[in-house]
């Protein structure tokens, strides 16, 4: 079962109570740490090489179960835009689980006058039938497109919240 979700957003940017110049966010972002940092949880983000971030979010517990996923993004400038996309997840004692859930993301961020504009996908696939994970497919989709929803609801608030704070070149 594939599911998909996008969005569009355009995030105002502003510096002393004035529009940023496209020019000034454009060389923001083609300095992605800074950006990935207020995106993500800067202190959980390990520089790897070749434009690669590790990023470990805080663990989920639940009950008899403690998910401690590890994500690997990549993300370089081309101008005029940070492509930041998924390189692979990982979700420590599920590997069974990992391998009947196929997930893609990426993401745009492109400079503009006084906003930066996100373009953001990303696709769930969930094995289903015979080897699959077990559960009808109504369930699936349910589940599938919850998890994007908080996946792109937490996406877009950390966008509209952090990206503005950013410390803008002038």
């Amino acid at each position: 079962m594939k599911l998909e979700r996008r969005t569009l957003l355009r995030v105002p940017m502003q510096q002393r109570g004035q529009p940023v110049s496209a020019a000034a966010l454009a060389s923001l972002l083609a300095q992605p740490k800074p950006v990935l940092q207020q995106l993500l949880s800067g202190e959980q983000l390990e520089p790897q090489e070749a434009g690669a971030f590790l990023y470990t979010p805080r663990a989920l517990e639940l009950p008899g179960l403690r998910l401690a996923p590890r994500v690997c993004f990549e993300a370089h400038w081309q101008a005029p835009r940070l492509l930041i996309s998924l390189l692979f997840y990982h979700l420590p004692g599920l590997e069974g689980l990992e391998r009947k859930i196929g997930y893609v993301f990426s993401a745009e961020l492109e400079a503009q006058e006084g906003a930066l504009a996100v373009r953001a996908q990303a696709t769930l696939e969930l094995a289903t039938g015979p080897g699959g994970l077990g559960l009808p497919r109504p369930l699936l989709a349910v589940l599938g497109n919850t998890a994007l929803g908080l996946i792109f609801g937490r996406l877009e608030r950390r966008c509209h919240r952090n990206l503005p704070g950013l410390v803008c070149p002038t």
